[in-house]
């Protein structure tokens, strides 16, 4: 009877080891997209630090936000605007 009561409990268990699934989603997702000729002929990536990324493109990264605020602000009724 114990291990009746027990059951649910290691179902539960059992079950919430499945919700890590995402930790390893980049291995699965390479290997389903490693084909596909998008992906196999593409350049490599030059690889930069983000600080860096974000400085070459402070002035493109800001013309974009400022725009989606502007939208935001005129479409969007119950949108909290960001401070100017």
């Amino acid at each position: 009877m114990k291990f009746l009561t027990r059951l649910p409990v290691i179902l539960l268990g059992l079950a919430v080891a499945n919700a890590s699934a995402w930790s390893n989603h980049t291995v699965v997702t390479y290997r389903a997209l490693e084909n596909m000729p998008e992906v196999a002929n593409a350049l490599p990536v030059t690889v930069e630090p983000l600080e860096a990324f974000l400085k070459a493109e402070e002035k493109a990264i800001e013309t974009v936000l400022a725009n989606q605020e502007s939208w935001a602000r005129a479409n969007i009724a119950s949108y909290a605007q960001r401070p100017d």
